[in-house]
């Protein structure tokens, strides 16, 4: 008889077990990808707005946003700091204060940072309808176990019940304020008016009707951006008519936002990094940039680190009059004021003369002010060389005793059609403007051209068409080494710039002080308000913008880098 071997049974049996095992295992986690391929999952929140919104803000964990702004230093900074307690006592925050009043009134319960915290779900989403009502609609994905403690929703009982599409809501009126909300399924609905509150739930519940997500401009714009932390879309064709947005926009550049229709801006995080990506949409198109290279190849001229930059494709007259007032004559000539009003007469004798007017001869006539001669003829100039983009350096220096904080700047032209003489004589008027003589004499070398001897005025050449100009010491780094990738490494812009605040801040600050005179009631706007600001951002180190404007859209990347 023969013996049975309970190891060789064993090695006959386990390959097939096993292959059975992972044979069911297939099966199951197949039988679970197929049912969640076959479950009904949740569409955009958009498609759940009413139609008609101005902004819609939304946000795939909304609560752990909020969380991690309440916990964060930068928060902390910020609520103690001269600048938010100017914003406190503004107008703007005042008429908020006034509806968050209303508001409360209606719903029977203070709408701060404790129920924002309660309604604060994962996926959610808000859409602005009214500027001046402040009338708006929020979906969140918020599980019931967080309902039942959500305050507002334990109000329920006083207020009045209506129903839409099957679903209950409740809403109250008061104060000329309308508060309304819901539940259906995981998602909690808050609005401002009964009938947005209507058009909600009838699309939650799946009935036609039309929705944010299917308007035209939209669509269009959601289209242009990516899945982020945080997205803001905004109908930019609707919010330059309103009013409000005209009074409390801050760039003031209603005019410019005009010729936009839609905009778009995604947030995105990683690591110590956080990127906006941003698209603005054109009502018509506009013409393209002469050479949309130009940018980047002067910004091979910007030093490693240095307090800020800026780069402009096409500049414009105006603005390049203003970068070459700031380089090279510090603040534009003008002429001397004529004074028409005569001298204070006094009764005390003691006051009558004074050591200062020791210089005044009353048996000569005044001296009759001239005209200083214009910039505009080197502002001309330097336009009829084509200039492709200019770039802007600037930075500050310590005086060797370090009483003082100096400001300095540099700009580096690239010209389709100019060279180092036609430079020189376009620089020549500035020169004129400055030091008040009809002749500039240059100083030439092999390297640059230099007119003056503290703080001068130096040309210098550097690659084919660039010219480099700046008051004392050039800030412009060797491009040389940032020019080996080629002219088809180099990026496509129009606009670039960039600040590093952990290089310029103190400085910054120091000079601040200096400059602002002291105030009695309110903190300095520089030294006191905007710097508060920025000191609540000390983990900031550095902010990269690069922008394209192309013929039917802009897009923009703004990067800000943490330490």
């Amino acid at each position: 008889m023969k013996r049975f071997s309970l190891s060789r049974y064993t090695r006959l049996r386990l390959p097939f077990a096993l292959a059975i095992t992972a044979a069911a295992a297939a099966l199951v986690s197949g039988a679970f990808w197929l049912k969640a391929q076959l479950a009904p999952t949740a569409p955009p929140l958009s498609t759940w707005m009413p139609p008609g919104a101005l902004l819609y803000l939304e946000s795939p964990d909304f609560g752990n946003l909020l969380t991690r702004w309440n916990q964060s230093a930068e928060k902390k900074a910020w609520i103690a700091s001269d600048n938010y307690s100017v914003l406190t006592r503004s107008r703007l925050l005042g008429r908020l204060e006034q509806a968050q009043g209303e508001f409360e009134t209606a719903a029977g319960t203070s709408p701060e940072m404790q129920l924002l915290s309660e309604v604060a779900g994962k996926e959610s989403a808000l859409a602005l309808y009214d500027l001046g009502n402040l009338e708006f609609v929020y979906i969140s994905h918020l599980p019931g176990s967080r309902l039942d403690a959500n305050s507002l929703w334990q109000q329920r009982p006083k207020y009045e019940r209506r129903q839409v599409a099957g679903i209950d809501f409740f809403h109250h009126a008061a104060g000329g304020r309308t508060v309304a909300f819901a539940s259906k399924g995981d998602y909690f609905i808050v609005a401002t008016d009964t009938d947005l509150m209507a058009q909600a739930l009838t699309l939650i519940a799946s009935q036609p009707a039309p929705s944010l997500a299917n308007e035209t401009w939209f669509r269009d714009i959601a289209a242009a951006g990516e899945k982020s932390e945080l997205r803001l879309v905004f109908n930019m064709e609707q919010l330059v008519s309103k009013p409000q947005f005209r009074t409390y926009w801050i760039q003031r550049n209603v005019t410019e936002m005009k010729q936009y229709r839609a905009g778009i801006c995604d947030l995105f995080e990683n690591g110590n990094t956080f990127t906006e990506k941003r698209t603005l949409l054109r009502k018509s198109p506009a013409p393209a940039a002469s050479d949309e290279q130009a940018v980047s190849r002067l910004l091979a001229y910007v030093p490693d680190r240095r307090s800020f930059y800026q780069a402009l494709a096409d500049p414009a007259r105006e603005r390049l009059r203003a970068m070459l007032i700031q380089t090279v004559t510090g603040e534009a000539p003008s002429t001397p004021g004529e004074m028409f009003m005569a001298p204070a007469v006094t009764t005390e004798a003691s006051a009558i003369g004074t050591t200062a007017d020791l210089e005044t001869r009353i048996d000569e006539p005044p001296a009759k002010p001239g005209t200083l001669p214009s910039l505009d003829a080197a502002v001309d100039a330097l336009m009829a060389m084509k200039p492709l983009a200019v770039l802007q350096i600037q930075g500050t220096t310590e005086t060797a005793d370090r009483v003082f904080v100096v400001p300095q700047s540099t700009l580096v032209f690239e010209f389709a059609a100019g060279n180092r003489d036609a430079v020189e004589t376009a620089l020549a008027p500035a020169l004129q403007a400055q030091v008040f003589v009809d002749s500039a004499n240059w100083q030439r070398t092999a390297s640059a051209t230099s007119f003056g001897s503290i703080e001068p005025l130096a040309v210098a050449a550097g690659g084919p068409g660039v010219f480099i100009v700046s008051r004392g010491p050039s800030l412009a780094g060797s491009a040389a080494a940032n020019r080996s990738g080629g002219a088809s490494a180099l990026e496509r812009l129009t606009y670039a710039a960039g600040y590093y605040h952990s290089l310029a801040f103190a400085p910054y600050l120091r000079l601040f002080h200096m400059i602002e005179p002291k105030q009695q009631n309110e903190p300095p706007f520089f030294g006191g308000n905007v710097a508060s600001l920025a000191t609540s951002l000390a983990r900031l180190n550095s902010i990269r913008i690069r922008t394209l404007e192309a013929q039917s859209s802009l897009t923009e990347e703004v990067v800000y880098e943490l330490k």
